[in-house]
């Protein structure tokens, strides 16, 4: 399945928390401070707790907490850092 399709896929903490790339405890700390709503960006029935995931999902989040999602551009490339002599010292240019 495709993750940018508008299917709903149900994930569990542990799998949300995988999927963002951050841990259990990320997620958890997010809930107690109001990043993420009940309601809004998961579902608590009882002790368990569901995530909807779709795209809509992660714009949802992304619109809450002020971000707006981007596609990926290349980024530029760095400067090559090359080593300068002073006095006997090597020095490196850390100018990006």
């Amino acid at each position: 399945m495709s993750e940018l399709s508008n299917e709903i896929d149900v994930l569990t903490i542990e799998e949300y928390a995988e999927r963002l790339k951050v841990s259990r405890a990320t997620v958890f700390e997010w809930m107690r401070e109001g990043t993420l709503k009940a309601g809004r960006h998961y579902i608590k029935i009882g002790r368990v707790v569901r995530f909807p995931w779709s795209m809509l999902a992660v714009e949802k989040i992304l619109e809450d907490s002020g971000q707006a999602l981007a596609v990926a551009a290349p980024s530029p490339p760095r400067k090559k850092i090359t080593p300068q002599r002073s006095g006997g010292k090597s020095q490196a240019d850390l100018d990006f």
